[in-house]
């Protein structure tokens, strides 16, 4: 009985730890967290389309 209470606890706890953070986050996150990295950077993405091709043709 006592373990099944603590795991019921347990579960409350969790649960309310992601109500509080549910609640306190942004309505409308930023975009930044969502972006494309390979966007965000020109030369990296140069850099990585230039190791496919070579990749591709390197047979």
């Amino acid at each position: 009985m006592e373990k099944l209470l603590g795991k019921l606890l347990l579960v409350a706890a969790c649960f309310a730890i992601l109500c509080v953070l549910g609640w306190n986050s942004p309505e409308n996150p930023s975009v930044a967290l969502h972006a494309n990295p390979l966007k965000a950077s020109q030369e990296q993405y140069q850099r990585i389309s230039a190791s496919n091709y070579y990749v591709q043709n390197g047979n």
